[in-house]
């Protein structure tokens, strides 16, 4: 038997994982509304309101302004093909890991972070452009 406790932070966190009370055939259709309501929250804080920033834009403002170097100079540094930095700069190309990788070496960073910022707006893009995803059914009791 799971303890009150345990049940609120289960109802708060959307889990139901665990067996206990909350799965015993009790108000499990209250419970699948209330999980349903709270995921249904999640999912529209999960995004932004505003497109998330290009890497490009980071790398622009942060890297080539700031240490005064051209597409050029940081692409021999990063040992890629100005090309690659011409189109990540605008926006054209996204970060690729190795990407990341010569850039958290280069400014001393995470990688992860350089990876996350274009997750970040690949989501969202994705989000925002395919109709079909929304149309598509949950396949947990909780959806």
């Amino acid at each position: 038997m799971r303890s009150r406790d345990s049940v609120r932070r289960a109802m708060r966190f959307g889990s139901i994982t665990g067996g206990g009370s909350l799965l015993n055939g009790r108000g499990i259709e209250p419970m699948r509304s209330y999980l349903r309501t709270i995921i249904d929250k999640r999912r529209f804080r999960m995004l932004p309101k505003n497109r998330p920033i290009h890497p490009g834009e980071f790398i622009k403002e942060d890297i080539l302004i700031e240490f005064g170097l051209t597409q050029q100079q940081l692409a021999d540094r990063l040992k890629v093909h100005r090309r690659t930095i011409n189109e990540i700069v605008k926006g054209k190309r996204g970060i690729s890991a190795d990407m990341a990788l010569r850039l958290g070496k280069f400014t001393n960073t995470n990688p992860r972070m350089w990876l996350n910022l274009q997750n970040a707006l690949d989501l969202w893009d994705a989000y925002h452009q395919a109709d079909q995803s929304r149309c598509i059914d949950c396949i947990s009791t909780a959806c």
